[in-house]
């Protein structure tokens, strides 16, 4: 059987002919209005698959300015509202069929730079050039690597976004997100709200500083700009670049385990989840991982770009399975790898640049780590089964919360970084994050913004678990970056050990702010306990 394709397909059609005939003579409706011109350009509107890469690059860049909007030239003579047209359009591709229940789309590109860049992660250097990270050459890729899932049901689209960098600042998020409704709409002729993209960052620190705190910061703007600019070109076209790549999919998944060690007393996270995508001739599109651990294999001497163990990962994945890799990492807030006993391997990349303060061992190091993970995911998909035909669902929600760190809010103040700062002797005064949530199947993913720690991430697992979702899966530093994320009893526990995690850290009041609002979502959704 084939599976209902989407409402725009026959139906749709008929319902835009009925609003706009029934607009043409219904005088105003009190909303904003918009010009749909004549049938022939609501067609050509439809179908502009062929966008280059530079209308992507000016529709970031005119966002960056303010978001994308209509002009005045725009409004004309029909009276039919812009949200009533947007909700027609559909957001699975018009021009295509599928046969099976999940579709599926797959994309890389490279964002290696090609000039020096800080690095970063380790330490600060503020005002001292002398002091920064700074690359000398590339030892191994630097990349975005998404998975677009779509359900032919429910008619729903998610994006995994996986970026190899320090660390993207809600700012930056913002700016794709508000960026992709217009692109998706001038390519494909589709609906597709911003925040459908999952963006999530490595926090490899051996790769650019896409926060653009790890840098001088003399200046009024962040020294990394035009890179950070790059890549939010490079993320959305790596998302438009997915979608067209929509086929039908047969989606497994498996469930393995690597060894990672935290100052996390309360909680652990070595789950390594995989979701495996093939094509119907049986090759592999794709394989989505999400593992928990600091990319810090190597040092704050290194100065070669690398995304870290992620480099071993994928080059092993890419040649014993296949496929574009997409690891999203987990709630890393103090989680560092442990590299497998007894195991001694070469560099990964020998033909890379070398960096001679780089020892055999962290070679060793990386390597292990990144080959043990992939080599987790391969066993957990020996025993794959079948994602649940239950469909994909999307939420996406905003949060408050009162930071307590005086002294870091002090510090942001006084940078050139666009990052929300609030008073933090004000109570009232309240910072805002964003997190995501998406069903696919039995299989439940949610972000969290910023190095959550595995006690923060159990907190959420919990909420869920208690109205019946088996399988929730945690990503850290996903939609947003704000340092590291802890629980109000970590926070005021007694004690030395936590200490340099907490000065990097918003306070103690970000999970009370993000659980508020899930479990308002979840009692709306599964009814209040």
């Amino acid at each position: 059987m084939k599976w209902r394709q989407n409402r725009f397909g026959r139906v749709g059609v008929c319902l835009l002919a009925v609003l706009v005939l029934s607009a043409c003579g219904s005088g105003s409706s009190g909303t904003p209005e918009e010009d749909l011109g004549t049938q022939d350009s609501q067609q050509q509107d439809l179908a502009r698959a062929d966008a280059t890469e530079d209308a992507v690059h000016e529709t970031v860049g005119e966002v960056a300015d303010a978001v994308p909007g209509e002009t005045a030239d725009d409004v004309a003579d029909q009276d039919i509202s812009p949200d009533a047209v947007e909700e027609i359009l559909p957001m699975l591709p018009p021009d295509k069929e599928f046969s099976t229940r999940y579709v599926a789309g797959a994309a890389s590109r490279d964002i290696t730079p090609t000039e020096p860049m800080f690095l970063g992660g380790f330490g600060f250097c503020a005002g001292k050039l002398s002091a920064c990270r700074v690359s000398e050459g590339v030892h191994d890729p630097i990349e975005v690597n998404v998975v677009a899932l779509g359900d032919t049901v429910t008619e729903e689209v998610v994006f995994f976004i996986a970026v190899d960098s320090t660390g993207f600042i809600k700012h930056d998020i913002d700016l794709v997100h508000q960026a992709a409704p217009a692109a998706f709409k001038e390519r494909f002729g589709v609906r597709m709200d911003g925040p459908r993209l999952m963006v999530g960052a490595s926090h490899s620190h051996s790769a650019p500083d896409t926060c653009g705190i790890w840098a001088p910061m003399e200046g009024e703007e962040r020294d990394a700009e035009a890179y950070i600019s790059h890549v939010r070109d490079e993320i959305l076209q790596a998302a438009l670049d997915a979608y067209g790549n929509l086929e039908d999919a047969n989606l497994t998944w498996g469930l393995g385990s690597a060894p990672n060690h935290s100052d996390d007393l309360d909680a652990d996270d070595e789950d390594v989840f995989a979701v495996k995508g093939t094509r119907l001739d049986d090759s592999v599109m794709f394989v989505l991982t999400r593992w928990n651990a600091h990319p810090t294999c190597y040092g704050s001497e290194n100065n070669g770009l690398s995304a870290d163990y992620l480099g071993p990962f994928r080059k092993r994945m890419k040649e014993q399975v296949g496929g574009v890799q997409v690891f999203m990492n987990g709630p890393i807030g103090s989680v560092y790898t442990s590299p497998p006993t007894d195991c001694f391997e070469p560099d990964a990349f020998p033909e890379g640049w070398q960096d001679p303060d780089n020892s055999a061992e962290r070679h060793s190091k990386n390597a292990c780590v990144g080959y043990n993970v992939a080599n987790e995911v391969m066993k957990g998909l020996e025993q794959e089964q079948p994602l649940a035909e239950t469909g994909i669902k999307f939420r996406h929600h905003e949060f408050e919360f009162h930071p307590t760190n005086y002294v870091l809010m002090l510090a942001l103040a006084s940078w050139p970084v666009p990052i929300q700062v609030v008073d933090t002797q004000d109570p009232d005064a309240m910072m805002t994050s964003q997190f995501s949530w998406a069903t696919i199947g039995n299989l439940v993913w949610i972000t969290t913004p910023g190095e959550s720690f595995p006690s923060f991430a159990q907190g959420i697992k919990d909420a869920m678990m208690k109205k019946g979702i088996t399988t929730p899966v945690v990503m850290g530093l996903t939609q947003d970056w704000m340092g590291y994320l802890m629980t109000y009893e970590q926070w005021k526990a007694p004690g030395s050990t936590l200490n340099y995690f907490k000065s990097l850290s918003p306070g103690e009041l970000v999970f009370e702010g993000y659980i508020k609002v899930l479990q308002q979502v979840l009692d709306s959704e599964f009814g209040s306990d």
